[in-house]
């Protein structure tokens, strides 16, 4: 909209009573313009006024031009239209698509109008941005009360009063009602002798004459507040630009400016006290959002979780959170004005540097910082942590301000190298617990023939020991397989209550005699100590594996320290280390004072077949069995190790609770019948299905075969006579071993059931899964040991010997 000719003049004779185009700087309009572009979040902000010639710029944050053709301003379209403007995308409107400004990169703009009291759009308070954005609805709000706070200030400057005159002459009354300012004249004990307009509207009477006869005092919330300004206006003798809050006719309060003087007779006594005052409530309101928007804002950086720092151009310290000082654990008092690189590791410190100064060059408000190497900082200790970080840069009157958010992702990283570690192990884990299933299988068959041929020769001593020979080397393999499946944890335990103290002490007597005397052997055993879940074999087992490994790091002598501790591991705990679950645990650990391990061994001596001893010293499967019996217990493990000074693995079980129970053993049945017990022997590999018939056959059972779980059904509703017994794989396609015995179960209810496997993954993950009526046989198994588990099954543990013909063992297979 246009202003008329004779609004233009009236505008432009305002612009000038305010005697600030081409005024020099003032920190009052530098803060604004500041605060307005750090409350819009924009990299520009300005305050200008228009002439009839050009936009000139008062303050400036981010811009350098100080005025601009009038022709070419944005903000000549405010003139005629006092309210907020807002151009979101300035390549997308049509008026501003050729204009210079958007050719340079100017994509947003937003304006509030400086407006005064008669309604004279003087200038405006800009923010602009080279992206296009919106600007939401509070910040409009601020924009605008920034700009009603310049308008006050300029009223303020406008106000002319000359307070030892008597009042107006009658020529220049009417200039003197309309008066931006308003005016009056008090007796000293405050009775109202003249006023203006002006004054009596600020304090919200209708007209000038409402307010004569009126006491001063009642302006004042409080008797007090109107002593104390006379007070000080009796010992000043004038005030200038005197802020006071005052009480309108309606009970609401104004902020005014004041300038007031005393008129005094020839004794010195005040007779007349005469002033102007400026309505400045709509600055006071954007001082208080102001303050209000500082104070959320200092709220915001106090509680972030994040480290907030800011950092003048000489990178000293300004700003330094609570957040902050938790991660570098140091008090903001300790670092504020000092350099931010005693928290910058030193390799990167010139890195830094060179990214700031870029950084600052670029115009961009905020980005992320990335480097090719992993960024980091220092803790106050001296600690090196990964960290992720960004980066935000605002311009001030005076200087530029740099913000780091920077996160401490140390627990991060560590989660991910267990995770990493653990899925390694899983990998490794599930590999070697295929190739033992399937060399238990052959292993079966070779130890089982190998056995049966033992047997049958007769007097060839050269061929009998190549068979012993034979024999020897299975059983190793054998046993490195058993070996696998316990890292793999994918071996059958038979877990029970355990007092670990009790396995250390029967294990101690054998320790002893497998370490030298030059080495000190220590129990070191709490009392009273809780019980845990586990198989007491493999307990031995890994006490004797650490044991040994300490033995040979201690090649000159030295300490093993056995030791037994009930131990909380909390929530802090568990969140460091995956696979914990916080709560009470017994703890078993084996500390040595021998030669330690670095942390590039340490990183793989859970993994099978690596070991640092010489070769032929060991098979590199003792501690990855160790781990694998742990896991498959539920426990953690933990080692810890310095080159020079030993080494301490730490094992923590489960403890249990007072209702905890021990496994109970399968029920007896007894069993007198005296004809030929049937077996049925369910075992997919082909070789070994007829090994097993052929050892049960010489045994003296009747022998039925199937290859798999489907035929061994049908053969159960169609044989003729009774199947007293099932040996089944477990691990079978179509129907495992599980299935089969439930569906068995229907068919015969009287059936015994024997689960033969060297790779039982369901019953690992589960070992209640055999119940207490189920028998199982790990592979690979001898002749004799298949013959007497059936027997066992047949007859239950401890009953009598069922009454059938059978070979003795030494004849099997003749």
């Amino acid at each position: 909209m246009q202003l008329s000719a004779e609004d233009e003049v009236s505008r432009l004779r305002a612009l000038a009573e305010c005697r600030i185009v081409d005024s020099p700087p003032e920190e009052f309009f530098d803060d604004i313009a500041s605060q307005a572009a750090y409350l819009c979040g924009t990299p520009i902000g300005f305050i200008s006024f228009i002439d009839s010639q050009r936009e000139w710029l008062k303050a400036k944050v981010g811009w350098e031009i100080a005025e601009i053709p009038r022709d070419q301003s944005f903000n000549a379209l405010v003139l005629g239209n006092p309210h907020v403007l807002i151009v979101e995308d300035t390549a997308a409107d049509r008026r501003f698509r050729l204009h210079p400004w958007v050719q340079s990169g100017i994509r947003f703009y937003a304006a509030a109008p400086v407006v005064t009291k008669e309604g004279y759009v003087l200038g405006a308070v800009s923010v602009v941005d080279r992206l296009p954005r919106s600007l939401p609805s509070g910040h409009r709000k601020i924009l605008q009360t920034l700009a009603d706070a310049i308008a006050a200030r300029l009223d303020l400057r406008r106000a002319s009063f000359n307070p030892t005159t008597s009042g107006p002459d009658s020529r220049y009354q009417l200039l003197f009602d309309r008066n931006v300012a308003g005016f009056y004249r008090t007796t000293p004990d405050g009775r109202v002798l003249a006023c203006n307009t002006t004054f009596a509207r600020m304090l919200g009477y209708a007209s000038k004459e409402e307010v004569l006869g009126c006491q001063a005092q009642q302006f004042y919330f409080s008797a007090e507040e109107r002593t104390e300004f006379l007070k000080k206006l009796r010992q000043e003798g004038s005030l200038v630009d005197t802020e006071l809050c005052l009480r309108r006719k309606d009970g609401s309060l104004i902020w005014v400016v004041e300038n007031v003087a005393t008129t005094c007779d020839e004794q010195g006594g005040v007779t007349l006290i005469e002033g102007t005052m400026v309505d400045i409530s709509a600055h006071k309101r954007a001082e208080n959002a102001l303050r209000d928007s500082q104070e959320r804002l200092l709220g915001i950086i106090t509680s972030a979780m994040d480290a907030i720092i800011t950092v003048d151009e000489k990178q000293q310290i300004v700003v330094f959170n609570k957040a902050a000082e938790e991660i570098f654990r140091c008090s903001a008092a300790e670092v504020i004005g000092k350099s931010i690189d005693r928290f910058i590791p030193e390799s990167l410190r010139e890195i830094h540097r060179l990214h700031i100064r870029n950084f600052g060059q670029t115009g961009v408000s905020t980005r992320s910082m990335s480097s090719p190497r992993p960024l980091a900082a220092v803790r106050s200790n001296g600690e090196e942590f990964p960290v992720e970080t960004s980066i935000s840069q605002v311009t001030t009157s005076s200087e530029k301000l740099y913000t780091v958010i920077l996160r401490d992702i140390s627990m991060r990283k560590r989660t991910e190298e267990q995770l990493r570690q653990v899925q390694k192990m899983e990998a490794v884990g599930h590999l070697a617990a295929g190739i033992a299933h399937e060399f238990n299988n052959y292993l079966a068959i070779i130890m089982g023939y190998t056995e049966l041929l033992e047997r049958e020769i007769v007097g060839n001593d050269s061929l009998r020991l190549n068979l012993s020979e034979i024999k020897g080397a299975s059983q190793k393999v054998a046993s490195l397989t058993r070996q696998l499946l316990a890292f793999s944890r994918k071996q059958v335990i038979e877990p029970r209550e355990v007092d670990l103290n009790s396995v250390v002490w029967e294990t101690h007597k054998l320790l002893r005699r497998l370490i030298p005397a030059t080495i000190d052997l220590i129990p070191k055993l709490q009392g009273d100590l809780g019980k845990v879940k586990a198989d007491p074999a493999q307990v031995q087992q890994i006490l004797i594996n650490l044991v040994l490994n300490a033995r040979d790091s201690l090649p000159e002598g030295g300490k093993i320290v056995i030791e037994t501790a009930e131990v909380e591991l909390d929530e802090e705990y568990a969140s460091r280390q995956l696979e914990v679950q916080p709560g009470q645990y017994v703890m078993l650990s084996v500390a040595d004072t021998g030669i330690g391990m670095d942390r590039e061994t340490l990183a793989h001596i859970f993994e099978p077949f690596f070991t640092t001893k010489q070769e032929g010293k060991g098979t590199g499967l003792g501690l990855s069995t160790t781990y694998g019996i742990v896991k498959q217990s539920g426990g953690h493990l933990t080692v810890a190790s310095v080159p020079g000074r030993g080494s301490t693995f730490c094992i923590y079980l489960p403890k249990l609770s007072d209702a905890g129970a021990i496994i109970p053993e399968p029920s007896q049945a007894q069993s007198n019948r005296p004809r030929r017990q049937t077996v049925l022997v369910v075992e997919d590999e082909s070789a070994l299905r007829k090994l097993m018939m052929r050892v049960l056959d010489g045994a003296g059972f009747q022998v039925v075969e199937a290859k798999d779980g489907e035929q061994a059904i049908e053969i159960c509703k169609t044989w003729a006579e009774p199947i007293d017994m099932v040996v089944s794989d477990l691990a079978m396609p179509k129907l495992n071993g599980l299935q089969l015995k439930e569906m068995v179960a229907g068919l015969c209810p009287t059936v015994k059931f024997l689960l033969i496997s060297g790779y039982a993954e369901e019953v690992v993950e589960d070992p209640t899964i055999l119940g207490t009526n189920t028998d199982f046989l790990e592979k690979p198994f001898l002749p004799d040991e298949l013959i007497l588990k059936v027997r066992q099954v047949l007859r239950g543990k401890n009953g009598e010997q069922p009454g059938f013909a059978s070979a003795p063992p030494a004849d099997v297979g003749t």
